[in-house]
Formats: structure tokens, C-alpha cells, sequence
């Protein structure tokens, strides 16, 4: 239960944290990133935390910002292929067969084309659309009866999705154990330094330790 509760204020600053950084685009700055680890510290979490849930961000921003430099390098092939066709004179090698092809491309081309413009723009921009629980699920959302699922089905599902259960906190090699924040005990019990926020489920100094040992 108290993973849980950790793991769901973990996944909330983390999605604070994503909104922010993508609406701050591609002006991130070293002190515009410090500074987003001085609020997430502001708003509960330690040092070391608010840097770690910092460095994630960072890495589905950089995944996401290389899917968008892929779309755009597809759409450009897609392009270059309907105008090479285009070109091509009537049942040759390589040409629409048909008239009514050619009018349908010559529509779809304009399509293109004004997709590859607004995806330019929001790349030069450094703007993203990040959907923390997948696009394809966020779909599935408008078609639950082709899905076989109900809505409180679809609900558990985004949620889980969204929901931050994998803890990284990088290390310390002078701290006790390696590590301030999550370290193993001399009797193999696991100890997890709690966000400020959930302190009140720890002892005095803010830290859980959990009765199963690590096998």
C-alpha cells in the first residue's frame, strides 16, 4: 500500500513535470532545468528525487522529439514519392494508371504537404504532444465496444498505464549503502526514503523500511 501511494505521487510530479517541459520547448536551458528541480522540491520531493523524475522527463522528451523527427523524414519520403509518380507520363513504369488516381494523390499530396509545414513549425519550436498512457489507448477510449471493454475496464487500464511503479534514484558511492534514497539493509530489507509529502508513512526521519527481506 505504501508503494503504491509513493509510486502515485511519484507518477503526479512526474506528469507535472512532463507539462512543463514541454511547454517550455526547445529553449531548455541548464538553468531553466534547475529550476524545475527547485519546484519539484518545493512541492515535496528530496534533492536526489526531483532529480531523478528531472532526468526521466528528459528522456521521454528526447524519445518523443526523435519520433517527431522520424514522422517528419516519413512524410518527406511520402511526399517525394507521390510527386515522382505524378511526374511519370501515363502507363509507364512507376505512373498512376488512372486519371481519377492521379486527382485523388494530387489532393492527398496538398494533405501532406500542409502536415510536414505544421510538423516543421512545431519542431523548430521544440513543441510535442506526449499522451502518458499511450495515443493508442486514448483511442481505444472513443471505440470501447470494438475494444470488448467497459469503461471502469478502460479507467484501471489508463491509469495503470500512467501510473509511475518503476523507482530509479541514482546513486552515491560516499552515501551509507550507495544510495540516499533506496538502499538495501544489512539484513536485506529494502529502505526507501519517502517524498516529503507522504513523511507521515515513515519514521521520524522520513524513511520506510519494508518487513519482506530481498530475495
Amino acid at each position: 500500500e505504501i508503494l503504491r501511494e509513493v509510486g502515485s505521487e511519484l507518477s503526479r510530479l512526474e506528469g507535472w513535470a512532463l507539462k512543463e517541459r514541454c511547454q517550455i520547448g526547445s529553449d531548455f536551458t541548464k538553468e531553466k532545468r534547475a529550476e524545475l528541480k527547485r519546484e519539484l522540491t518545493a512541492k515535496g520531493l528530496t534533492a536526489r528525487q526531483a532529480g531523478s523524475i528531472v532526468g526521466r522527463v528528459m528522456g521521454i522528451w528526447r524519445t518523443s522529439r526523435k519520433a517527431q523527427m522520424r514522422e517528419l523524414k516519413s512524410l518527406t519520403q511520402r511526399i517525394s514519392t507521390i510527386e515522382w509518380k505524378l511526374k511519370k507520363q501515363a502507363k509507364t513504369k512507376g505512373a498512376y494508371y488512372s486519371p481519377e488516381t492521379c486527382f485523388q494523390k494530387t489532393r492527398k499530396l496538398e494533405t501532406l504537404k500542409e502536415r510536414r509545414q505544421v510538423l516543421r513549425e512545431e519542431y523548430r519550436a521544440g513543441r510535442l504532444t506526449i499522451v502518458r498512457g499511450s495515443h493508442a489507448l486514448l483511442k481505444k477510449r472513443h471505440n470501447l465496444k470494438e475494444a470488448g471493454i467497459t469503461e471502469d475496464q478502460w479507467h484501471e487500464e489508463w491509469e495503470s498505464r500512467r501510473r509511475n511503479m518503476a523507482f530509479t534514484f541514482a546513486g552515491e558511492s560516499k552515501k551509507i549503502g550507495g544510495n540516499e534514497t533506496l538502499r538495501i539493509t544489512a539484513t536485506g530489507q529494502i529502505e526507501l526514503r519517502l517524498p516529503n509529502t507522504l513523511s507521515r508513512l515513515g519514521d521520524d526521519k522520513g524513511r520506510c523500511v519494508f518487513s519482506t527481506p530481498v530475495s
